[in-house]
Parts: structure tokens; C-alpha cells; sequence
């Protein structure tokens, strides 16, 4: 007999001190109900019920036996409406992997949109490097990871959410800076001025630091990779400090206009920036999840 039953069953007998009485009411007989009540007590090896001036009456373990029923009965209404929730896309969990950078750059604006039309879902972020993001799905630990193409594991599939320009960040102590030029330019010179470059990067194996290494492949160019960081504000500062150029997103570059550096635009079809979703393979993205990926697309659209 399921928990909710015994509850009714109980609060009838209570309520009409009468086991005869709660029987009819409960459309039960009154042997049935007797041996309810018996069975209850040989499995607690205890008696919750005693007989007081004719009346039907909770012993002390009795009250304590229908106070834990209650709570039960609280706990499992609660566990059905949260699992109505989830089972709606209400409520639930996503365990996000995005790398510092892009963390920095749009997360402040999606989560607390995304917040206002899901508020009972939960975000788990972790911030890690885009190769240890893909790592941690592969093994579960995430549920989906926000990067930027290619991606490292092999195992794992990705969809292109958003594709936006590169810039090359050219400071003042770059042979490519220009100090007539203030506004974001064309790189309209030869390429070849890019070979032997010092250039700051992020980590070749994924990402912008991947991106950058096959645009000098494709051009025959030799990277001449000075240091590497694991974010693009890290790379601007050592680039200010004199290390060498460096690529800068479309999303990121509004924070550096105002730098004394000259700013190089080139064509998508040259070098271009792909943020895309990271699943594991045949396996379906929840509806919350994707409507968190809508979400960050509908920002990094603005």
C-alpha cells in the first residue's frame, strides 16, 4: 500500500474514533481495515493504535508513525512537482564549460537574461581552459561546453552557434603599428609582413591560438610565436608591454579602441572566429540547454 493511502486510511480512523465508522466512509470493509492496521503494527513490532472509553485513539508511537507519514507525504508532493518541472524544462541543472575569456566577455549579459524566462534552472559554470573543458565532457562531468573552433578531442561533435571577425592588435612598439591610423583599418598590405611576427597567442592545440596557426599555414607564413596565455586580455597587456601583436575577437575588441595601438581588420574568408557548442556525440541536447545556446547566440549578435 502506497504511502498516501496509509495516510488516509489513518487520519479516517482518528477522525471517527470508530474503526466500523472509518470503514464505511473509506467504502472498505472492517476486517480489511482491522488487518490494515494489524500489518502496520507487526511490521513496526509496536501498537499504534489503543482503545480508550470506547473510543479509537493514536498511541504515542502511533503519532509519531502518522507525523513521519506526513512528512513523507510532503516530500514525495515536493519531489512531484519538481520532477514536473524538469520534465517541462521548468527546472534542472546545465553544467557549463566556457573558456576565462568568453566567460568574461558575454556570460555578465546571458546569464541574468537568460535567468528572467528560466528561473529555476540552475547554471554550474566551470571556467577552464577549452581543452580540459572538452576532457571533463567526454567524461560527463559537463553537459555541454561553449568554445571557439577547432576543437582538440576528436570524439566529441559541435555546431557553429556564431561566426565574427578577427583583429590584429598592433601596438605602438610593432613594426606594423601605424600612428596616423585611429580607427579600425584593412590589412591591405602584403601578408608576407606578417611572417617572423612575434605574436602572443592563446594555446595552439584549440581555439583562437588554432585559428591563428592554420591562417598562417594556408599563407605560407611562419609563426613566430612569442609566448602564449591562456586569455586574450593577458595576451593585450603583454602586447602592450612590447612581446608582439596580437588576435583579438569581434566580442572583445570594443575594450581596446581606445589603446595606443593600431587595430587590423581582414576578410572572414582569411581568419574568422567560430564559437560553437560542444556535445558528445549521438547524444541530444536537453531543451533548457538549448534555449541557454539561443540565449548566448542572441548576444553575440548585439
Amino acid at each position: 500500500m502506497d504511502n498516501k493511502r496509509k495516510l488516509d486510511y489513518l487520519t479516517k480512523i482518528i477522525t471517527s474514533k470508530n474503526i466500523t465508522k472509518a470503514a464505511t466512509e473509506l467504502f472498505v470493509s472492517q476486517p480489511y481495515l482491522s488487518k490494515f492496521i494489524k500489518n502496520i503494527e507487526e511490521e513496526l513490532e509496536i501498537k499504534i493504535f489503543q482503545k480508550i472509553n470506547g473510543q479509537i485513539n493514536l498511541t504515542f508511537a502511533g503519532e509519531r508513525y502518522l507525523n513521519y507519514l506526513t512528512e513523507i507525504d510532503k516530500l514525495e508532493q515536493k519531489m512531484q512537482s519538481e520532477f514536473d518541472l524538469i520534465r517541462n524544462n521548468k527546472k534542472g541543472k546545465i553544467r557549463l564549460g566556457i573558456n576565462p575569456a568568453l566567460a568574461t566577455a558575454m556570460l555578465y549579459k546571458v546569464i541574468p537574461q537568460f535567468k528572467q524566462t528560466n528561473p529555476n534552472i540552475m547554471i554550474e559554470l566551470f571556467e577552464k581552459n577549452q581543452n580540459i573543458s572538452e576532457e571533463m565532457l567526454e567524461n560527463n562531468q559537463l553537459d555541454v561546453v561553449i568554445g571557439m573552433s577547432p576543437i582538440f578531442n576528436e570524439k566529441l561533435s559541435y555546431n557553429i552557434i556564431y561566426t565574427e571577425n578577427m583583429y590584429l592588435f598592433a601596438h605602438k612598439s610593432s613594426k606594423l603599428y601605424n600612428g596616423k591610423i585611429k580607427d579600425i583599418t584593412k590589412f591591405s598590405k602584403s601578408l608576407a609582413l606578417l611572417n617572423n611576427e612575434p605574436i602572443i597567442l592563446t594555446p595552439l592545440q584549440y581555439g583562437i591560438g588554432k585559428m591563428v596557426e592554420n591562417f598562417f599555414k594556408k599563407n605560407n607564413l611562419e609563426l613566430n610565436t612569442s609566448i602564449t596565455t591562456s586569455t586574450v586580455p593577458t595576451a593585450v597587456n603583454l602586447a602592450k608591454s612590447g612581446m608582439g601583436c596580437t588576435f583579438i575577437p569581434e566580442n572583445l575588441i570594443n575594450n581596446y579602441l581606445e589603446e595606443d595601438a593600431t587595430i587590423y581588420s581582414f576578410k572572414k574568408t582569411d581568419i574568422k572566429a567560430e564559437y560553437i557548442a560542444i556535445f558528445r556525440k549521438n547524444e541530444q541536447l536537453p531543451q533548457i540547454t538549448i534555449n541557454l545556446l539561443n540565449t548566448i547566440l542572441e548576444n553575440l549578435k548585439k
